[in-house]
C-alpha cells in the first residue's frame, strides 16, 4: 500500500536569472544574512535566500557582448558612442598613375652648314632647348621624385663623319648631381650610325619640369657636340637624334596642378545606433547627442567632401534629414558640402585634420536623434578643388571618420524592453513523488537607478503564448530613487515583495512553461509642476535584488 508521510519539507531551488535588465545572477546570500529578508506566513518549511546581487550600471556595461560602444566619462556619466568603419580613400599612388612616354630630340647643324667637312678637322657647338612630355594624363606636372622606373636615352646620327656628343638634362638630378651621358659614333661608311643605348633607373632622381620655373610638363637639355671630319659632304637633311623613353614609373612625390588628372569613389556610410536594439515601444529624448565628422587629408590639394542624403532612421522605419551650420560643414536637408583642410606645399609627408562637430546649437540634431534612432546613413564624395602648388605623396589618402555620441542626459517616456529567460532552476512540479503545497517568490529591490519601473514576470510557452504572470503589482516590484533638480538619484530605495502562488496553479504553469518573459516599461519621472525630468545615469548608480524561492509540499513514500 501506499504510505504517506506527513511532515512537511520545503525545498529551495536557485533561481539564477531574473532581472529585467537581463543580465545574469548568480551569487549566493551567505546563510548568515537570512534574517534580512522576512517570508510571509510560510508554515510547516524552511528556506534559504538564493540570490544577494547587487548590480550596478557599471557591471551592466561589463556584461555585454559589445561594450566598446559604451563610454565612462571622467565623472562617471557614460556615453553611447558608435563609430563608423573608418573610411579610406585609395592612396595616391592608385590614384594618380605615371604613364609610359617616349620622345626625341632631333638636331640639325647650325646654319650656315658646311658642303664639306675636311678630314680631321673638328666642329664644336652647344645646342639647348626643350621637349614637352605628358607623363600623367590632365596633370600640369612641375616635377616629380621617382621612387622607381627607367629611362632609355638612345643616340643616331646621320653624318657622314664622327661624332662625340653628351646630352645634360639640367634638372633630372639625383644626389644633386644632373643626369649626362656621352654617345660616340664613328663614322663606316653607311648611311647613319647608332650609339649603344644608356639605361638609368630613375629611382632617387628629381625631375624639374618647369624648364626654369617658366612652364609645366617640359623638359630642358642641353647637347654639347664635337664632330670629326671625315672628308665627306654635308647636308642640311643630316641629323643627331635623341630618343628618350620612361617606363614603369612610380613617384615618391609630385608636384603641379594635379586636381584634374583623377577621382576618388563614393562612400556609402552607415553608423548603427544599437541602444534601441530590444525596444519593444516607447520614445527616449537625448538632450546633449552630437555627430562628428573627422577627417585626416594628407593630399597637399585643396579637398571637400560632397554629401547626399544624410539621415537618421528611427526603429519605427522613419528618415529624418539632418540640417547643419557646423564649422567647416553646411547642409540642408542632408545634402551639402564639408571643407577639407590640406596641408601645404612646405607641409609635404604631413597631414591636417579637420573636425566638424554637429549639436544642438547649430543643427537639428534632437529632432533628428529623437526619440529611437537606429542608424545614421550618408552619402559622401571627396573631391579634389584645385589650387597652386598641389602635391602628393605615393601615400597620400583621405581618412574619414563619422561618430555619433549620445550621453545619457534627457527623458525616457514609456520606454519598454523585452526579453527570455529558461526555466530549468525553478522548483519542479508536482510528481508521483511529492505533491506540492505552495511556492512563495520573496523579492528585495535597493535601487538608485533615476527612473520609474513598470515590471512583470511572464511565464510563455514554446510559441510565445502568455500562461500566466509573476508578479501581483508591478509597479511596486522596484521602486524608483530620490532624484535631484539635476536628474542624479541621491537616496536609494528599498521595496520587498511577496509573491505566493498554490501549487495546482505552478503545476499548471509548469506542464506547458517554456521560459519566462521579461516585460519592463521604464520612464522618468514627474517634477512637481508634472514635467518630465531629464535624467542622468552614473557607473556607481546599481539595483541590489534578492530572491528566495519557498516550495512546500508533502513527499509520497513507497515503504516497500
Amino acid at each position: 500500500m501506499i504510505f504517506k508521510y506527513v511532515p512537511s519539507k520545503a525545498f529551495i531551488y536557485c533561481l539564477e536569472t531574473l532581472l529585467f535588465t537581463s543580465v545574469l545572477l548568480s551569487s549566493c546570500i551567505k546563510k548568515e544574512k537570512f534574517d534580512t529578508i522576512e517570508v510571509d506566513d510560510l508554515k510547516q518549511g524552511w528556506g534559504l535566500p538564493i540570490i544577494d546581487s547587487e548590480l550596478s550600471l557599471k557591471d551592466i556595461v561589463g556584461a555585454l557582448e559589445d561594450p566598446e560602444g559604451i563610454i565612462e566619462n571622467k565623472d562617471s556619466s557614460y556615453t553611447f558612442s558608435y563609430q563608423d568603419s573608418l573610411f579610406v580613400s585609395k592612396t595616391a599612388e592608385e590614384l594618380f598613375k605615371l604613364k609610359d612616354e617616349n620622345t626625341s630630340i632631333s638636331l640639325v647643324l647650325p646654319s650656315p652648314v658646311p658642303p664639306s667637312i675636311p678630314a680631321g678637322q673638328e666642329v664644336n657647338n652647344t645646342i639647348t632647348g626643350s621637349i614637352p612630355v605628358n607623363l600623367a594624363d590632365g596633370a600640369q606636372l612641375k616635377s616629380i621624385l621617382f621612387k622607381s622606373g627607367q629611362m632609355t636615352s638612345v643616340f643616331s646620327s646621320s653624318l657622314r663623319h664622327s661624332v662625340v656628343v653628351t646630352i645634360s638634362i639640367p634638372n633630372l638630378k639625383k644626389n644633386n648631381l644632373p643626369y649626362q651621358h656621352t654617345f660616340t659614333t664613328s663614322f663606316n661608311g653607311g648611311s647613319s650610325t647608332i650609339a649603344p643605348p644608356n639605361n638609368i633607373d630613375l629611382n632617387g632622381y628629381n625631375l624639374d619640369l618647369t624648364n626654369g620655373g617658366i612652364t609645366t610638363n617640359t623638359i630642358g637639355y642641353t647637347v654639347s657636340f664635337k664632330i670629326t671630319g671625315s672628308g665627306q659632304s654635308v647636308s642640311s637633311t643630316d641629323k643627331l637624334d635623341f630618343k628618350l623613353s620612361f617606363a614603369n614609373l612610380k613617384f615618391k612625390n609630385m608636384i603641379g596642378n594635379l586636381a584634374s588628372s583623377a577621382s576618388l569613389e563614393t562612400y556609402v556610410g552607415n553608423t548603427g545606433i544599437r541602444i534601441f536594439d530590444n525596444t519593444i515601444e516607447g520614445n527616449v529624448f537625448f538632450e546633449r547627442a552630437t555627430v562628428t565628422i573627422k577627417s585626416e587629408n594628407s593630399f597637399g590639394i585643396p579637398m571637400r567632401i560632397n554629401i547626399a542624403d544624410m539621415k537618421v532612421r528611427t526603429t519605427d522605419n522613419r528618415s529624418i534629414l539632418l540640417t547643419t551650420t557646423a564649422q567647416n560643414l553646411v547642409l540642408s536637408n542632408g545634402n551639402g558640402v564639408a571643407t577639407i583642410s590640406s596641408p601645404s606645399i612646405s607641409e609635404i609627408g604631413t597631414s591636417k585634420i579637420t573636425t566638424s562637430v554637429i549639436d544642438a546649437s547649430n543643427s537639428n540634431i534632437k529632432t533628428v536623434i529623437n526619440p529611437a534612432p537606429n542608424e545614421l546613413d550618408y552619402l559622401f564624395t571627396p573631391q579634389f578643388t584645385g589650387g597652386s602648388d598641389q602635391f602628393v605623396t605615393d601615400q597620400s589618402k583621405l581618412e574619414v571618420t563619422v561618430r555619433v555620441d549620445i550621453p545619457i542626459f534627457g527623458i525616457l517616456e514609456k520606454y519598454t524592453l523585452g526579453d527570455t529567460l529558461g526555466i530549468d532552476k525553478f522548483p519542479k512540479r508536482s510528481d508521483d513523488n511529492f505533491v506540492l503545497d505552495s511556492v512563495q517568490f520573496v523579492f528585495k529591490t535597493t535601487n538608485s537607478l533615476p527612473v520609474d519601473t513598470y515590471t512583470q514576470l511572464y511565464f510563455v510557452d514554446a510559441q510565445n503564448k502568455i500562461i500566466d504572470s509573476l508578479l501581483t503589482n508591478p509597479n511596486e516590484f522596484i521602486k524608483r530613487p530620490v532624484i535631484n533638480s539635476a536628474g542624479k538619484a541621491i537616496q536609494a530605495t528599498e521595496q520587498t515583495t511577496y509573491v505566493r502562488m498554490a501549487g495546482s496553479r505552478y503545476d499548471k504553469i509548469m506542464g506547458s512553461a517554456d521560459k519566462l518573459y521579461i516585460f519592463s516599461r521604464i520612464l522618468t519621472s514627474k517634477d512637481d509642476k508634472g514635467v518630465q525630468q531629464n535624467i542622468q545615469l552614473f557607473s556607481y548608480n546599481k539595483l541590489r535584488i534578492e530572491i528566495c524561492a519557498f516550495a512546500s509540499g508533502k513527499a509520497i513514500i513507497d515503504p516497500k
